[in-house]
């Protein structure tokens, strides 16, 4: 059976990160309707284990637009690397974010795919 997604989707305070954010990191247009998985089951990145809980691995999206049927770009690994660097900026820049400890996990399990 393929393994379509995280068991445990963006709990409530990765939500809460994301609260004032409104712009899709994908079209740049506002009013995003979605928390997307950089990496998920599906990625050939995956590495299993907690830290893919990360915030770092949510990304403010348009589902239906910029998500949904979009998945061949998405699993890019161009993209995913845009994605990741874009996600880690707007957190620790323009939202203010303090990595914790699974943050930090995050990093090192996929510092191979950040750039700088």
């Amino acid at each position: 059976m393929k393994n379509s997604g995280l068991k445990n989707r963006f709990s409530q305070k990765t939500r809460y990160v994301w609260l004032y954010w409104y712009d899709c990191m994908i079209c740049g247009k506002n009013r995003i309707d979605a928390l997307h998985h950089i990496i998920s089951p599906s990625c050939r990145h995956y590495v299993s284990g907690k830290h893919n809980q990360s915030v770092l691995n949510s990304c403010p999206i348009h589902n239906f637009v910029c998500h949904i049927g979009n998945e061949a770009y998405l699993f890019k690994d161009e993209t995913i690397t845009h994605l990741l660097n874009k996600v880690y900026v707007a957190l620790t820049t323009e939202l203010d974010y303090c990595l914790n400890e699974n943050d930090k996990q995050f990093l090192e399990v996929y510092k191979n795919l950040y750039n700088g």
